[in-house]
């Protein structure tokens, strides 16, 4: 822990004067542009209660969630404070009463394996370039398996004769549910495109999701592909990348016109080493 300490004081030296790591985009997390510390912290708080309950009931999954698909808590009356607070609570009710018997039960090292790689994840120490990913849940969860392996032991051990049987049955058939999860869930990671179509029935309206998805499918239909390449410049006019993305959709439509505007738009917004390539290439390939 004192070498971890030392670490971090190291990097925040190299860092300078500056104690932001990494400036993200609003594309890539906008809770790190709001202006109130009170409504980042609460946001923030919302994502931790649903990294939570993704461990409690993992129904469903999105390989990343981008701008637009988590809405910022800015309000003290927002009704999701309630549901971070009963989450906190929970966590450090369960972190505080396992300490007090770290002696005679292993429970607060499990708790620690839990929450410690969390923490590089949680927005805390420093932004992230995602709001929320399952995949920065990957060693959080093995420390929430062994938490909900030793509380299924400890339960199994108290049990009598006669409800120990119905609870075995209980546990095959939530390890049943769970194994069917992780295979159906292995499926959408089979390859870019089942991961970019299942990532849209879970956040529909993330410019993200939205551009990858158009640019998988771009080269074998770029008719659907300009609809939603069309969908995520609608969501974020502002984002240069999506109108670059468009304006080589409607390229491959033979398009011009459309092509240039949005080309036009793009370097507008953000001068874009990019998109004078695209421009060459919307050129050279429409005879203009």
């Amino acid at each position: 822990m004192v070498a971890g300490v030392m670490f971090l004081a190291w990097r925040v030296q190299m860092n300078g004067s500056s104690t932001t790591l990494y400036t993200w985009s609003i594309y890539e997390n906008e809770f790190a542009h709001l202006p109130s510390f009170v409504s980042k912290a609460m946001s923030y708080a919302h994502v931790h209660t649903l990294y939570l309950w993704k461990l409690l009931w993992p129904q469903y999954l999105c390989y990343d969630y981008g701008w637009n698909t988590i809405h910022a808590v800015t309000s003290i009356y927002d009704v999701r404070n309630l549901a971070s607070s009963v989450a906190y609570m929970a966590v450090v009710g369960a972190v505080g009463t396992s300490a007090s018997h770290r002696r005679t039960s292993p429970l607060f090292v499990l708790l620690v394996l839990g929450i410690c790689p969390f923490v590089p994840a949680s927005h805390v120490l420093f932004p992230v370039g995602t709001i929320l990913a399952e995949r920065l849940l990957y060693l959080p969860s093995v420390g929430f398996c062994l938490v909900v392996g030793y509380a299924t032991e400890r339960v199994l051990l108290a049990a009598t004769a006669a409800t120990k049987p119905k609870l075995v049955a209980l546990l095959g058939l939530v390890l049943a549910v769970a194994t069917s999860r992780t295979i159906r869930r292995n499926l959408d990671w089979h390859d870019e495109h089942t991961l970019f179509q299942s990532a849209l029935s879970v956040a529909p309206t993330s410019v993200k999701v939205l551009t990858n998805l158009g640019q998988d499918i771009l080269p074998k239909d770029a008719r659907t592909a300009v609809l939603y390449l069309e969908r995520a410049v609608a969501l974020m006019p502002s984002y240069s990348l999506g109108h670059l993305n468009l304006a080589a959709g409607y390229a491959a439509l033979k398009k011009p016109l459309q092509a240039m505007h949005h080309l036009v738009q793009s370097i507008e917004l953000v001068q874009e080493p990019k998109a004078s390539t695209i421009y060459i290439f919307i050129v050279q390939y429409d005879g203009m």
